[in-house]
């Protein structure tokens, strides 16, 4: 028997040279925005997120340029790694905005279904695990022969692998 995977989720990732000199000064560009942005529109177990309150375009603020130009870049290389002629290829910034998670707040799972590609970047991160996690949930599960068959409640796996989990962190 053969079994081909078809389709799976690439995540590209990389350290950005001068990240450590130029963090600073992201963060107290977020801060400044945070502190002007309002009141938090969300829970107070929900991180802040600037999409929710005003602040969704870092991509035009002159204080992010540098990032904006390293997802730029590092979009490219992504879209080259999976194959794409680059030639014909342009990548735009559609929107782009910080979040601020405190300790005990979380991000809700959400889909950013308008985007045909997402980047993260991490100004400022807890070195040991008490910093949390990021979760990628596999939203089409393409194997899955019934909907809801992997959930808790049907148990419909004997065992998680990667052909059928729902999530990876």
């Amino acid at each position: 028997m053969t079994l081909d995977v078809w389709f799976p989720l690439a995540i590209y990732y990389v350290d950005l040279p001068d990240s450590g000199q130029r963090n600073p000064a992201l963060l107290e560009r977020i801060d400044e925005l945070l502190g002007t942005s309002g009141e938090q529109r969300t829970a107070a177990s929900a991180s802040w997120t600037g999409d929710v309150h005003n602040v969704d375009r870092l991509h035009l603020d002159p204080a992010f340029d540098w990032l904006t130009e390293q997802v730029g870049l590092h979009a490219l290389e992504y879209l080259k790694q999976l194959g794409h002629d680059l030639a014909k290829t342009d990548v735009y910034v559609q929107r782009s905005w910080p979040v601020v998670t405190r300790q005990g707040q979380s991000v809700a799972r959400h889909a950013h279904h308008t985007a045909h590609l997402s980047a993260v970047y991490y100004v400022s991160a807890p070195d040991d695990a008490a910093g949390g996690q990021t979760r990628f949930f596999n939203d089409h599960r393409p194997n899955e022969l019934c909907p809801g068959i992997g959930s808790a409640m049907t148990n419909g796996y004997a065992e998680s692998n990667a052909l059928n989990y729902a999530s990876a962190v």
